[in-house]
């Protein structure tokens, strides 16, 4: 990877600092926390600079050949200097507890930008990313905010503006050649620092993408627990498993190892300089030309920021390797949704029965393999029709364009009449109940996953819902009942009660469109049997749209649209279509001797 260059990454940083201050910078409460610590800062600068002058002045009298006039002077200076110092260390401590509540809600405020931000992007990036990388993001988000702000407000910018009083002080003092040293040790220190870090930059961005991967494929396996075990894979697992974290050890020693070897030449370069103003000073104490009081001061005020120049190092290290988790926040932060409301959207009129009506439709996931081809149908209020068709005909595509996750590239598609291009996405999800092939349950109790159709709903109409789905005698041989854990994507239930457990989280959702997207496709002829006569009876009267693959479960529906080759090849009720003796007829005939 080429490295960046010292002012590009100069740039990158104070970039991503503007970006991460306005969660820290929200309301007037945080505002005013921010605010006290950096009096605090200020009055702990000024405590800094003043300490080791009162120290002068007592190891001065203390010189003296006589002390028999400068006791009350010794005493009131070292009252003055023990109220310094204290007031020094209150100011560092205090500046530390007010920073706490702005830190903590800057990480609340990014946190759930990006949750929020993630949720609503199109399905296209979540179909195109991996789990565990933007579960990896959203917990990194969580330690780079403090790192950055905190390093920067409490560490960095304190100790240049302490450092840059000391060596105007000391050139004041004592002339040109003492702040030269001082300038000398920290522009060394800075330089260093600035060159050496974009080799550790580089690393731990390399650790970052190993760690975002291992976690995706230690997930992703985790996830596929049972084709794991269906295939006696668990040793290759484990050897696969093996490598990936050989992989993300190695990374992570190269990484630590390069911060490491920074930290080590940064205290070397400070080392330098102490010796020689130590020398130096000691030198012309010797010869009379400094006071004991100027040698304990120049070393005071050395040895006072050797701790704050290195921790302010380790604090420039620290934020540099969250600066680099925090580029791809930022970049996940700045993805655009596909699909968003148009400035004349209006909510989805749901006063009446809904119709939908496809005019001249066509799509394609990509330029080069188009899906559908100027489409028309409508599908009366009210009425149930099925799409039907062989596989890749587009069946799936249609009830994703009907839920808007994606836009035809021809053509419009209308709920009523209106026109979903100018109807806003929240009242369009609101309006439409789906039901899809591979039902996912959170891993949470029966009673989570039925409410969530409705997180208002009553206990009484989750029930509701619950017997409506047939689900009534399945919960009740339930030892915890509703508040069974049904485990991991609904590892524990079969797929029939997990479709039951879909079909009751619609009927609580209470839409004027039902989808059945191939809902019934991956279960046994008995259930499927049961579950349609269930589907069929809750979609009673209400706008449904079943994609099938099984001719035998849409028979009732009022109108079948038979795709092919994304066009509509047929349609009409069971009866006339089989009369027509076309494709549908040719697919039945096909199914039903088969069976």
């Amino acid at each position: 990877m080429k490295q960046s260059t010292n002012p590009a990454d100069l740039k990158q940083t104070l970039y991503i600092i503007k970006r991460l201050w306005p969660y820290i910078w929200v309301d007037q409460s945080t505002r005013r926390y921010v605010t006290m610590a950096m009096l605090s800062v200020g009055l702990m600068i000024l405590c800094n600079l003043l300490t080791p002058i009162v120290f002068r002045a007592i190891i001065n009298q203390l010189s003296l050949p006589s002390l028999e006039n400068s006791q009350h002077y010794i005493i009131m200076l070292a009252l003055l200097y023990a109220a310094i110092w204290t007031a020094g260390k209150m100011s560092s401590q205090l500046q530390e507890v007010v920073m706490f509540k702005p830190m903590e809600q800057g990480v609340y405020q990014l946190s759930l930008k990006l949750f929020t931000h993630l949720i609503n992007l199109s399905l296209d990036f979540h179909k195109g990313r991996k789990t565990g990388v933007i579960a990896s993001s959203l917990e990194r988000a969580g330690h780079a905010l403090p790192n950055i702000l905190w390093g920067l407000l409490l560490f960095i910018i304190p100790t240049v503006v302490e450092i840059a009083g000391v060596t105007i002080l000391i050139t004041w003092w004592y002339g040109w050649n003492y702040g030269l040293v001082i300038l000398c040790t920290i522009l060394g220190y800075g330089f260093y620092s600035i060159k050496s870090t974009n080799s550790m930059v580089t690393s731990y961005r390399q650790y970052n993408i190993v760690r975002a991967d291992v976690s995706n494929q230690l997930v992703d396996t985790l996830l596929n627990y049972e084709t794991v075990r269906y295939f006696n894979n668990q040793e290759y697992e484990h050897l696969r498993a093996d490598a990936l974290l050989i992989k993300q050890r190695e990374a992570g020693i190269l990484a630590r190892m390069s911060l490491s070897l920074i930290g080590l030449w940064q205290y070397v370069i400070v080392g330098i300089g102490l010796l020689i103003l130590t020398i130096w000073s000691g030198v012309n104490v010797y010869k009379g030309l400094l006071s004991v009081g100027d040698f304990v001061l120049i070393n005071g005020y050395i040895l006072q920021f050797v701790t704050p120049l290195n921790s302010t190092g380790y604090f420039v290290r620290k934020m540099r390797e969250s600066v680099t988790s925090m580029e791809q926040i930022i970049q996940l932060l700045d993805v655009k949704p596909d699909i968003i409301d148009s400035t004349n959207a209006r909510p989805l009129d749901r006063s009446q029965p809904l119709s939908i009506t496809f005019k001249d439709v066509s799509f394609g996931y990509t330029n080069e393999r188009p899906i559908l081809n100027s489409i028309n149908f409508t599908i009366p209020a009210g009425a149930t029709a099925a799409l039907v068709g062989p596989t890749g005909s587009g069946k799936s595509t249609i009830a994703r364009l009907l839920f808007k996750f994606y836009q035809p590239t021809q053509g419009s598609i209308y709920i009523g009449s209106q026109n979903i291009a100018d109807v806003t996405q929240a009242s369009l999800e609101q309006a439409i109940g789906v039901v899809p092939q591979d039902t996912v349950l959170f891993n949470n109790t029966i009673y989570y996953n039925i409410a969530y159709g409705n997180p208002l709903a009553s206990r009484e109409q989750v029930e509701q819902a619950a017997r409506m789905a047939e689900l009534e005698y399945f919960i009740s041989q339930l030892p915890d009942g509703y508040q069974t854990m049904v485990g991991e994507r609904g590892l524990k239930l079969s797929g029939g009660e997990k479709q039951r457990i879909a079909i009751a989280r619609v009927i609580l959702k209470n839409p004027s469109i039902y989808i059945f997207d191939e809902a019934t496709s991956a279960l046994d002829t008995v259930t499927e049997s049961s579950i349609v006569e269930n589907m069929h009876a809750i979609s009673a009267g209400t706008t449904t749209v079943i994609v099938a693959h099984r001719l035998s479960t849409i028979v009732y529906a009022d109108i079948i649209i038979v795709l092919k080759d994304g066009q509509v090849a047929e349609q009409g009720s069971h009866e006339q279509l089989l009369a027509q003796n076309g494709l549908y007829a040719k697919l039945w005939h096909e199914q039903t001797q088969t069976h």
